[in-house]
């Protein structure tokens, strides 16, 4: 943003057809919106401590995760304004990086500090349901990071604190 405060560029997502940039600002509780074909840039504020980004299919929403909230930002990335917020865990669950299905149909977000996947419903933009993460000796494998495969067939989760990935 406009400031001098120092905003700490985060996990950013790129349309489909790489017009458009999204970018959480961490520490500026906002997301840039780069047009890259005219080297533009939009803010808009979002949760606070924004880390993750992902781009629907359709090039025109953007989701940003916010930690500290346990949000996701839904963006109209045209508009470069905040149409909701979706709460996909509790206070401080820390919502990290978003990965969206190949159809556009379901987002996933892993809530590192509650060892959950929230999946959103992207038709609704609701969460649809909650996948757990967690190990029997309790909480703490930690999942940071998703990705769904090309076919959308499985669903990848980095646990930075079991130090392992979960497939399914």
């Amino acid at each position: 943003p406009a400031t001098k405060q120092i905003s700490w560029p985060d996990r950013l997502a790129v349309s489909p057809d790489g017009a458009t940039l999204l970018v959480p600002l961490n520490l500026a509780d906002a997301a840039a919106i780069v047009d890259t074909r005219h080297n533009t840039v939009k803010t808009v504020a979002t949760g606070s401590y924004p880390y993750g980004a992902a781009i629907l299919p359709d090039g025109k929403t953007g989701l940003v995760s916010n930690e500290t909230p346990g949000t996701v930002s839904v963006i109209d990335l045209a508009a470069a304004k905040k149409v909701k917020d979706i709460t996909v865990g509790p206070h401080l669950s820390h919502p990290e990086a978003i990965a969206v299905d190949p159809a556009g149909t379901r987002a996933y977000v892993p809530l590192a500090d509650s060892d959950q996947v929230a999946v959103i419903d992207t038709a609704k933009m609701a969460v649809s349901r909650m996948i757990s993460v967690e190990r029997p000796e309790g909480l703490g494998s930690s999942p940071v990071d998703v990705a769904v495969t090309p076919d959308g067939g499985r669903l990848l989760v980095a646990e930075s604190g079991a130090d392992a990935l979960a497939v399914f």
